[in-house]
């Protein structure tokens, strides 16, 4: 066990867990049907009742050869320092949000990210590493 929880189960970390429980608890209680907007606040909320870190809205700026370009992302949210999380509504996830989701990740330096979509009867989630990505 760790932490006095039940073992994780094969192949989740600690903080990817945790992040997905939180998503799972705001799906049961708030069911599909809001928008973006509304899971995103009760997300941090929920993040808060659990005690997990994090950061909202993270400006994560773009850069061509060696240039700052003026456009930038804003990460939904940076959960333990590390774990980029991004918070759609929609009736099924895309290759474009995959996409978006490993541009974050090789944009902003981090290595992990979780893309959780409320719109779906079953919360859908998908955990990215970016050293699982085709592209560095």
């Amino acid at each position: 066990m760790i932490g006095g929880m039940t073992p994780l189960p094969p192949g989740r970390d600690e903080p990817t867990f945790a992040i997905i429980g939180a998503a799972m608890e705001v799906h049961r209680l708030m069911r599909r049907g809001f928008l973006e907007a509304i899971y995103y606040e009760a997300l941090a909320l929920e993040f808060g009742l659990r005690g997990i870190p994090f950061v909202s809205q993270v400006p994560c700026s773009v850069e061509y050869k060696g240039q700052r370009l003026h456009g930038f992302y804003k990460l939904d949210f940076v959960c333990y320092d590390g774990v980029v999380v991004e918070v759609k509504a929609s009736s099924a996830t895309t290759p474009a949000d995959y996409a978006q989701v490993l541009n974050y990740l090789a944009v902003s330096g981090h290595e992990v990210a979780v893309l959780i979509n409320f719109g779906r009867p079953s919360l859908e989630y998908r955990r990215f590493a970016l050293s699982d990505a085709e592209f560095r």
